[in-house]
């Protein structure tokens, strides 16, 4: 379990330091942070959707897709009712589904 020196309290927190550790591939420690954010309530749904959302990106990328791929379900369940403008990030989103044997999912 990752532990910082200062409590995280804040969306842009978790996102930042999280997105710092992936960079020094530090994988574990990225999605701890992630899934601490995750667990507050604190943060809306749609930040912690975003949180899922970025979990989900890096399991891809480390070709963990089913992993991936419930990322992503909790994602799209806490943001359902959230307007987002469409992004070419969903090409990879429908990917993961699709390694991970959930074609119709996708």
């Amino acid at each position: 379990m990752y532990t910082s020196r200062r409590p995280l309290t804040k969306f842009d927190h978790f996102y930042e330091r999280a997105f710092e550790l992936e960079k020094k591939k530090r994988y574990g420690d990225a999605l701890d942070i992630r899934n601490q954010g995750i667990e507050l309530h604190t943060l809306t749904d749609l930040e912690r959707a975003d949180l899922h959302l970025a979990n989900g990106r890096m399991l891809l990328k480390l070709k963990q897709y089913e992993e991936s791929t419930k990322h992503y379900d909790a994602s799209f369940k806490l943001a359902k009712y959230e307007k987002f403008p469409y992004s070419e990030g969903f090409d990879e989103v429908i990917e993961a589904y699709l390694y991970a044997g959930r074609k119709e999912d996708g």
